[in-house]
């Protein structure tokens, strides 16, 4: 997906192409998701900060941050 989002970037700038990065960036935060309840179900490490994932996805964030800056607000997927 990192490819695909990169390979946009360097594209168009029009609504397809936000359309396409906002898919992307859904579908990073889907997967993220899942990681994250995955490491919620055992209470004991999650509780103790023991578990072994980021509390927050920096490279969703990033990738959010620079689809604004290069898409900006005039673009809405």
């Amino acid at each position: 997906m990192y490819w695909d989002i990169a390979r946009n970037f360097l594209g168009r700038e029009d609504e397809e192409t936000a359309a396409l990065v906002a898919r992307d960036l859904a579908g990073l935060g889907s997967a993220y998701a899942e990681v994250i309840n995955s490491a919620m179900a055992n209470e004991r490490l999650w509780f103790n900060a023991a578990v072994p994932v980021e509390v927050g996805d920096t490279d969703i964030a990033a990738i959010a941050m620079l689809a604004a800056r290069r898409l900006g607000p005039q673009h809405r997927a």
